[in-house]
């Protein structure tokens, strides 16, 4: 896979290291496959925490995205 941009640090790693957070329609995922159709920005596993705290997801999707994604990923952050 090619290589993609953190939404937070802005350094470039391969897709497979980040996590891909999606907007299908009005509602946000956590895109574990990292193929899912819809707009979609990936964080860095070690930028989870900065994430959350800065609400990055807001800038990247130019929305304000709820809690419960923020949520899902930092479960799946802990993973």
């Amino acid at each position: 896979m090619a290589n993609r941009i953190c939404c937070v640090c802005r350094t470039s790693k391969p897709a497979e290291t980040l996590v891909r957070v999606a907007r299908i329609g009005g509602e946000y995922i956590i895109d574990e496959k990292g193929n899912s159709n819809g707009r979609g920005c990936r964080v860095c596993p070690s930028c989870v925490e900065k994430a959350i705290k800065t609400r990055a997801l807001n800038k990247s999707f130019k929305a304000n995205v709820g809690n419960e994604i923020y949520e899902m990923l930092a479960k799946y952050a802990e993973k």
